[in-house]
């Protein structure tokens, strides 16, 4: 409580939210876990996520083995961590007095759109998964999982509230790598795209098309225009 009545407090706190997408992207094992046994990819020599690929996920090949890893309690146990991070945000930004109402619109924005990121990866690998909306102060061991639709509809309910936290604080566009308001609107239409396949929604599909044409007409990205950069 006194660490994120702080102003160098609760800067810290919202920057760690970001910490754990290290442990994904760019890594071998959550390349594993989401592209092998696809089209996509197929391992190399050296991969340790050969089980995974070929749909051969035993007890041999998880507790440690590092010859064929797949990872899959490393990165369930990685996004809760995540995601408790940001539940610590959402609750102590707004208590705290000593940064301005901007900042504190800006750090709502991130930790909403941190939330909804995380769980989109965990609902895309697991499908019902417990789904903890307040920081964690006690062992929990009966957790119980919720509907893939439910999950979605926290997701895209956070997106919202981060869009609207963004537009107060007048964050538009990245800075340092942060979430901002128009990445915010891309990830609600890609959450969308996902909903709609996986919950047969068709509805979803024109909300995702709703959400993506004024990021695409907005100018802020665009394609290379030579294909092999």
């Amino acid at each position: 409580d006194l660490t994120y009545s702080t102003a160098s407090g609760i800067q810290g706190l919202v920057s760690s939210a970001y910490s754990f997408t290290r442990g994904w992207y760019g890594k071998e094992a959550g390349l594993g876990l989401s592209e092998t046994g696809t089209d996509l990819f197929y391992y190399g020599y050296d991969n340790k996520q050969k089980s995974l690929n070929s749909y051969n996920i035993t007890a041999v090949s998880l507790d440690g083995n590092t010859s064929d890893n797949a990872s899959l309690d490393h990165y369930w146990e990685m996004f809760y961590c995540a995601v408790d991070v940001c539940n610590a945000a959402l609750k102590y930004v707004p208590l705290n007095t000593l940064i301005s109402e901007q900042l504190r619109d800006q750090y709502m924005g991130e930790a909403y759109f941190l939330r909804a990121f995380y769980y989109l990866h965990m609902v895309n690998i697991w499908g019902p998964i417990p789904y903890n909306s307040e920081p964690q102060t006690e062992i929990l061991t009966n957790p119980t999982r919720v509907s893939e639709e439910e999950i979605y509809n926290n997701i895209l309910s956070d997106l919202d509230k981060s869009i609207a936290a963004f537009q107060s604080a007048g964050y538009m566009v990245k800075s340092d790598g942060r979430a901002n308001y128009w990445a915010a609107r891309a990830l609600k239409a890609r959450a969308l795209l996902y909903a709609a396949s996986w919950l047969g929604k068709a509805d979803l599909y024109v909300q995702a098309k709703t959400e993506a044409e004024p990021v695409i007409n907005s100018g802020i990205a665009s394609f290379y225009p030579n294909y092999a950069d």
